[in-house]
């Protein structure tokens, strides 16, 4: 660092060990300045830019005496001021400073997306509050920020090939009982949830399967596969009906006193007490396909490509989302369901457990969202639920939503 940075690190630091709240302004300083040279070594920016704009994010408080949002502003004030004063204006290009004064005028705004210094101080800035134990909103955007900083979206493990066929037959033996003994009446949506659930994890592994087939000696891997996922796909199909219904019925703005839906669910489940007697879609318990993989490291290798190419397809497409658009959001917790349940059964997994942990809370939000708009667009719905509720909901789950997207266009 040369001599002028010195300078200019100690009279800051000055600032900082002079300030009011002095024990915890020069700690701060300290750690701001640290992370703000490891971020721009790891992004491969400027250091020295990096470092003047840590040195001056918060002397409009330290050294101007402003707190609270104002301070961002007051600060880049300050640095402009004191680098005329000091006669080290000229050390820097106009478009150097600007970027300087723009990343400090914009640190304290944790909910937005800026250029590149911007985000580097706000990510610093964030890293040092963690550090320093301070009371920062779990439920704030600076929080999301540091899931963000902290989450690798490269996955440490994919299980063995041993373990994904073991869990595939157990999924499969579960359905076979499911499907063959049918629901009671006080077990009816725990059975209807069951299935559903246990049929989508089947179809997730299914895919990778079938997108490795090559690594298996089977010669009709893929057609039995196919025929196999064909049987599911129905059985999802005529289930959709009696899950909406029991959703509905669930919801908390539906009048469960009146049991206006009940009718129609139970004429639902007869369809379903039709089906399990249907030959067509009579599930195979045994299942004859064979799994005897020719080579098992070669098969986790190409697995693990796959599924972090799904990641990385996967968070681009979250983080391009506008909340306006309820399809899209749809469509997309829809591709996001074969993560989910891969992480679920432990299939594979990632050292960091964020990354899992706002794939499955957008899942879980964008779902009580879609389930919340059919309920509004079902059939005289305003007959059935209080839609001030389901309003209610509706803008509540929308500002969650909004702080998981934040999180993937981070990440």
């Amino acid at each position: 660092m040369n001599k002028s940075m010195l300078y200019l690190e100690g009279l800051f630091e000055g600032f900082a060990a002079n300030a009011e709240d002095a024990v915890f302004e020069w700690q701060h300083f300290k750690d701001v300045s640290y992370y703000a040279q490891l971020l721009a070594h790891s992004r491969q920016l400027d250091v020295e830019i990096a470092s003047l704009i840590a040195y001056g994010h918060d002397a409009g408080r330290t050294h101007g005496g402003i707190h609270g949002k104002l301070h961002a502003k007051e600060s880049a004030k300050v640095l402009k001021q004191l680098l005329v004063d000091k006669g080290y204006a000229n050390l820097y290009q106009k478009k150097e400073m600007k970027i300087v004064l723009r990343a400090i005028k914009n640190h304290s705004k944790k909910d937005q997306i800026d250029d590149v210094y911007s985000e580097l101080i706000k990510d610093a800035d964030t890293l040092a509050h963690i550090d320093e134990q301070l009371e920062v909103d779990v439920n704030g955007y600076e929080f999301t920020r540091y899931l963000a900083l902290k989450s690798h979206i490269q996955l440490d493990q994919v299980a063995s090939i041993h373990d994904w066929v073991r869990i595939f037959f157990k999924l499969n033996g579960h359905l076979n009982v499911l499907w063959n003994e049918g629901f009671s009446t006080e077990s009816q949506d725990e059975w209807v949830h069951q299935v559903r659930t246990t049929t989508r994890k089947l179809r997730s592994i299914i895919t990778i399967f079938s997108k490795t087939e090559y690594y298996f000696d089977e010669p009709s891997f893929k057609s039995i596969l196919k025929e196999y996922e064909t049987k599911l796909k129905q059985i999802l199909k005529h289930l959709e009906a009696a899950r909406r219904l029991a959703v509905f019925i669930n919801m908390e703005a539906y009048d469960v006193q009146k049991k206006k839906l009940d009718t129609l669910y139970q004429i639902e489940l007869e369809h379903i007490k039709k089906l399990l007697k249907d030959d067509t879609i009579e599930l195979d318990r045994t299942l004859k396909l064979s799994f005897n993989c020719i080579d098992t490291e070669q098969w986790i290798k190409s697995c693990n490509g796959i599924i972090n190419q799904q990641i990385v397809r996967y968070i681009k497409r979250v983080s391009k989302l506008e909340l306006e658009n309820d399809e899209k959001i749809h469509f997309v917790r829809v591709k996001g369901k074969q993560l989910k349940y891969l992480f679920e059964l432990g299939l594979i997994s990632n050292a960091n457990k964020h990354l899992y942990d706002m794939i499955k809370e957008f899942h879980d939000i964008s779902g009580e969202l879609h389930d919340i708009k059919d309920a509004m667009n079902y059939k005289h719905s305003a007959h059935y639920f209080d839609t001030k509720t389901l309003e209610k909901k509706q803008k509540n789950d929308l500002i969650r939503l909004k702080k998981t997207i934040f999180y993937f266009k981070l990440v």
